[in-house]
């Protein structure tokens, strides 16, 4: 089964498993809390996905779009080439900068 998870320790996010259209669903649903703290900063660490499609690409422009929402500044660390490769291909490298 393919599983993905969105992990809140001491302060940071941080992904592990597969980023996919079966996934990310769950892995939006684990991570609503962190978007509700307010102004700040949010980084969420994706050195521990194994595995992305677009639909895991579509899941870092909707945590952008709820960190504007929630006045929070977003951070991404360790992107994995197979995401940056899927966003550069969409035009959407740039908003993951």
């Amino acid at each position: 089964m393919m599983t993905g998870r969105f992990k809140v320790d001491d302060g940071s996010c941080r992904v592990e498993g597969e980023l996919t259209f079966e996934t990310v669903t769950d892995v939006l649903k684990q991570s609503d809390s962190v978007f509700k703290t307010g102004s700040g900063a949010l980084v969420i660490d994706l050195s521990g996905v194994t595995r992305s499609d677009s639909a895991g690409v579509t899941l870092l422009m909707e945590w952008l779009r709820r960190a504007r929402q929630a006045d929070l500044e977003l951070h991404f660390q360790q992107i994995p080439e197979q995401m940056r490769a899927i966003a550069r291909t969409s035009g959407m490298e740039p908003l993951l900068q």
